[in-house]
């Protein structure tokens, strides 16, 4: 239990197998864990996307959303051309400002594999420039790495971070201030606040100064997306 302005919070779980939406279509499948248009499934009102998507050699995806947000892919396998034609592969991230109402598409340029890809929606305010990030979680193995991060008026601090842990790890993470996380087990198995974490399965916890987890099984990739005032 946590207290959150004067009140007791239990940490909410997402399991995989419950979507608030899921589409599957010749061209791509994709499962949302939280969606714009289910803001009462969103764990904090800045969160607004979180999905992975499949998408189909050759094909391409177009999305539009009604609100403002900062779009953040990371892809898992393979490889995705972003609107304005920028390449991203496995070990790098791209963020980029999607304005309210406003098409982008996503594409797949492989001409025989599917590629797979994490994408997180966070409420923007102020337009950010384009920026792709890169990183190795094998170099890197069992800590977490910052990704990407940026600060508004409307939302205030946000970090994304991703990592990759050997079997029965345990990690102690500490932010420099109390502050909300939603976490997200992208492979493997992890366990956070006494709760069992699977594939694809989240946790949102609220007012966190200090978050510990073990995880259960080897290359397990845990991503943490963190909120403070």
């Amino acid at each position: 239990m946590n207290e959150y302005h004067g009140l007791t919070v239990s940490p909410r779980i997402y399991r995989s197998d419950f979507r608030s939406s899921h589409a599957k279509l010749p061209s791509y499948h994709e499962k949302h864990t939280i969606a714009p248009w289910n803001p009462e499934l969103a764990p904090f009102p800045s969160l607004q996307l979180v999905k992975e998507t499949t998408l189909k050699a050759g094909y391409s995806h177009c999305q539009q959303y009604l609100n403002a947000m900062w779009v953040i892919l990371i892809p898992l396998v393979g490889e995705f051309v972003f609107s304005d034609d920028q390449k991203v592969g496995v070990g790098e991230s791209l963020r980029a400002f999607i304005p309210e109402n406003t098409e982008y598409n996503i594409s797949n340029p492989h001409p025989v594999l599917p590629n797979h890809f994490l994408q997180i929606g966070i409420a923007a305010e102020d337009p950010l420039e384009k920026h792709k990030a890169r990183f190795s979680l094998s170099q890197h193995q069992n800590r977490m790495q910052l990704i990407h991060w940026s600060w508004s008026s409307a939302v205030g601090h946000w970090r994304v971070m991703l990592g990759k842990f050997d079997g029965r790890t345990n990690y102690l993470y500490k932010p420099q201030e109390k502050v909300d996380i939603f976490a997200y087990a992208v492979e493997g198995a992890f366990e956070l606040e006494n709760c069992l974490l699977e594939k694809s399965d989240g946790l949102a916890l609220t007012r966190q100064s200090i978050l510990e987890f073990e995880s259960l099984s080897n290359d397990a990739i845990l991503m943490m997306i963190e909120f403070a005032p």
